[in-house]
């Protein structure tokens, strides 16, 4: 493709330090080279000229891709083996990573979900336990591209606790259990 007739940007005689590309003559993903030329004049600079050669990727992130949790519907903390899994990203250059994390708060705050291989789309995960009788999860499934541009999908499912007592009820049970003498004894009681 030769852009050198639309592309090309003269500002004879200015001080421009600005310069900008018409956005109907840039394509996703492709590689452009941009060239800027600098002539002195001639009281200092006899004429000279200097140039400035670079070359630039401009592309898209992935696109299209969905984040899915296995059960969606019924899942018990520190029970149940969720299987995550993120598919259909389209992306012309491919993907290289996939990532998961997890938020318990609506989103704001993600925990990363360690993997033994970024290359993976598909992981599987216990919780950790929860101390409310459930809780919304929103799992967040990160992709990069070959390219390194990255993209996000998410879900959101329910997560349960363990044990059909709330947390209160729980504590309840454990002191009225055990008689504990020192703030010692009652954390290595829970531990």
């Amino acid at each position: 493709m030769n852009l050198a007739t639309d592309a090309a940007k003269e500002y004879a005689n200015t001080d421009i330090t600005r310069v900008h590309l018409d956005n109907n003559i840039i394509n996703p993903n492709n590689y452009y080279n941009i060239t800027f030329y600098v002539q002195g004049g001639n009281t200092y600079y006899n004429g000279m000229l200097g140039y400035s050669f670079n070359v630039i990727y401009i592309g898209i992130p992935p696109k299209g891709g969905l984040c899915i949790a296995s059960p969606m519907t019924r899942g018990i903390a520190a029970v149940t083996t969720f299987t995550f899994e993120t598919s259909s990203w389209i992306d012309p250059d491919g993907i290289s990573e996939y990532r998961f994390a997890y938020s318990l708060d609506g989103g704001n705050k993600y925990f990363p979900i360690e993997s033994e291989s970024l290359s993976k789309p598909k992981i599987n995960f216990i919780f950790p336990p929860i101390f409310s009788s459930s809780i919304s999860v929103k799992l967040e499934c990160n992709v990069k591209s070959l390219k390194g541009l990255y993209a996000s999908s998410y879900a959101d499912f329910p997560l349960y606790m363990k044990t059909s007592l709330s947390s209160s009820q729980v504590l309840d049970e454990l002191s009225s259990a055990v008689t504990l003498n020192t703030e010692a004894e009652s954390l290595n009681t829970v531990h």
